[in-house]
């Protein structure tokens, strides 16, 4: 009789066959020595998503007919990212209410994207509520210039 389990690396664990600490003692050396044949396939693919990250939220690079224009529009990208982290940061410390469901959606919905493939079009869907944490960032900050000039001197 054959089985697709005997023909895999992994190690006989019925526990017919083994003591309770025998079973423990090979099922701790299995895991280790998965892990140092993964480790570096890991590591790498936690660099990735990294990479995916930031280009996720500042832009990826690419090559234009304009050698500058690529720079800018991924600062501006990049700008927009901070302002809006920003606003949601202050709206979070504020208290504000409904603050917490964008901080949902801002850690959330990229997940997928620093995995798969981080482009701008994917992050089309939660720009409006990116405008909004902007906005509220730019008014707050209007609002704290506007009450120092009302102090008087």
């Amino acid at each position: 009789m054959h089985h697709a389990v005997a023909d895999s690396k992994l190690p006989d664990f019925r526990p017919s066959c083994l003591s309770a600490l025998e079973f423990r003692r090979r099922a701790a050396h299995w895991q280790w020595a998965w892990r140092e044949r993964h480790v570096e396939r890991i590591s790498a693919s936690a660099g990735l998503c990294t990479k995916r990250f930031i280009y996720y939220w500042a832009g990826r690079p690419r090559p234009a007919q304009i050698s500058a224009l690529p720079p800018i529009e991924n600062l501006v990208f990049l700008a927009s990212s901070v302002l809006a982290l920003w606003g949601l940061a202050r709206a979070l410390r504020k208290r504000r209410p409904g603050a917490w469901l964008f901080f949902w959606l801002i850690l959330c919905y990229p997940l997928v994207y620093y995995v798969t493939f981080p482009h701008a079009r994917y992050r089309h869907p939660i720009e409006p509520e990116l405008t909004i944490l902007i906005v509220y960032v730019i008014s707050e900050a209007e609002r704290k210039g506007n009450r120092l000039k009302e102090i008087p001197a």
